[in-house]
């Protein structure tokens, strides 16, 4: 979760709360910055895998929004609390701007996208043209493959100083072991977005933006203790801090349960030496029907490492094996791939 300040965490839980939402934009080298918190009328922001963006409304009475074309923000979320505070999110750019006059109604409603975004807009173009195709990692693992495109390929394109934090404890026992014999470009024209997304689906991780133009790999697992319990609004618990109004969760069937990785092609495309891995989720195969996917990994050339392919891709599929929606008062910790718990004391037994 998010890092706050004590005061923050405490502003959010008061029985009295004001919502603050810091909001400055900043021009490409911050040179220039507005602050518009106070203009604020509406805002829709989502954080998703791969994906962020949000729409802002701002009043425009006096006429002094100003074009904010490529302008940036971290917009922050928080409370009134000794002062404003706030905690701020992944950074995202001004791609388009309405100025709306109406009677009675004067605003400026922005549209704007992520780092995600600006991932899926940079083409890989090293080597020679027109295919730009020449280059292979070999030598690397995914993990120092990541920290290449994301801290020199994707920074030394777009000027700004994006990081990727180290690995720690989010060690799946592939990404920083495995190495791929990687090309890029492979099909024309590959977007740093499109490579990260192929890398990242050989692991078991995800990858997760964050503030100050920083990206840090995360691994869920089952065992990871619960970031933050909301519990029912019951008083049968006096003195809950967190709570949720509503929660809906939706078990699935994992489909496919059965993931077959073939491996180990030969130069001359041949496959005389055949390696065939399987990973499958037996309790749902017993209670469906047994249902098939199968990848190739023509430059694996092992039988570990064919099996570890299996195995991270089941694990990405059964991450759908539980969907849930839960409504809280607003949270400024929470971010993507956390680990929330919603303790149900509604019903009787």
């Amino acid at each position: 979760m998010r890092d706050i300040s004590g005061t923050l965490e405490a502003a959010q839980i008061a029985q009295t709360r004001t919502p603050y939402i810091a909001a400055t934009f900043y021009n490409k080298d911050s040179s220039v910055s507005y602050d518009y918190s106070d203009r604020i009328l509406q805002i829709e922001h989502n954080e998703s895998p791969y994906d962020d963006n949000a729409t802002i409304v701002l009043k425009n009475a006096d006429l002094q929004v100003q074009d904010l074309l490529g302008f940036w923000v971290q917009l922050g979320y928080g409370f009134v609390a000794s002062g404003n505070e706030s905690s701020p999110t992944s950074r995202l750019w001004v791609k388009g701007q309405l100025f709306l006059s109406r009677k009675g109604e004067l605003v400026s409603v922005l549209t704007l996208e992520g780092m995600w975004n600006m991932m899926s807009e940079v083409l890989i173009h090293l080597g020679g043209p027109p295919y730009y195709n020449s280059e292979v990692y070999d030598t690397y693992t995914i993990y120092e493959i990541l920290e290449d495109l994301i801290e020199n390929r994707l920074a030394g394109d777009t000027t700004y100083v994006f990081t990727l934090s180290p690995l720690g404890t989010q060690d799946d026992g592939i990404i920083n072991t495995f190495v791929p014999y990687f090309e890029m470009n492979e099909q024309p024209f590959e977007t740093i977005l499109d490579l990260i997304k192929a890398l990242m689906a050989m692991t078991k991780c995800f990858l997760r933006a964050e503030s100050g133009l920083n990206f840090k790999v995360v691994y869920p697992q089952d065992t990871d203790d619960v970031n933050r319990t909301y519990w029912a609004t019951n008083t049968s618990f006096p003195g809950v801090s967190y709570y949720f109004t509503e929660y809906t969760e939706m078990k699935n069937l994992v489909i496919p349960n059965r993931i077959v990785v073939f491996a180990n092609q030969n130069d001359d495309g041949s496959w005389t030496n055949l390696i065939t891995a399987e990973a499958k989720d037996l309790g749902d195969m017993k209670a469906y029907v047994t249902i098939t996917e199968y990848h190739v990994a023509a430059t694996i050339d092992n039988q570990n490492d064919a099996d570890d392919r299996a195995a991270a891709i089941l694990y990405k599929v059964k991450m759908d094996k539980v969907s849930a929606r839960g409504l809280i008062p607003h949270d400024c910790r929470v971010e993507t791939y956390d680990k929330l718990g919603f303790a149900q004391s509604r019903g009787t037994s």
